[in-house]
């Protein structure tokens, strides 16, 4: 299954392991800050589900996680918003949500959609 590592681009480092075991992730956004990183991951009981991971705390923690299937997970250019797809109609669909927890989630493909 594919872990996460980060390493410098320097090389001056050797990679870091910041998501190992646990099933398969698969990193899609780093946030322009360096501060976060999107990833979807299978869910315990809610299928594939999108995940942010704190480079500063190092914690990991869900950030769309429903019944439904949530991935490719995109920041914004600002950063305040993430887009998504999922199948919770059915059909794969674009949506987007603020990244701060709280507010809406909006779908923003009319006929199916599978990259945001």
């Amino acid at each position: 299954m594919p872990d996460l590592f980060i390493k410098p681009a320097s090389g001056a480092v050797e990679q870091q392991a910041v998501l190992a075991g646990g099933g398969a992730k698969f990193p899609t956004d780093w946030s322009r800050d360096g501060k976060y990183v999107l990833y979807h991951g299978a869910g315990a009981t809610t299928g594939w589900d999108v995940y942010v991971y704190s480079t500063a705390d190092k914690t990991t923690k869900p950030l769309i996680q429903t019944p439904a299937n949530e991935e490719q997970g995109q920041f914004s250019p600002d950063g305040h918003w993430v887009a998504y797809t999922s199948d919770e109609t059915g059909n794969l669909e674009v949506y987007v949500r603020a990244f701060s927890s709280g507010g809406g989630t909006w779908r923003v493909s009319a006929a199916g959609g599978s990259q945001p």
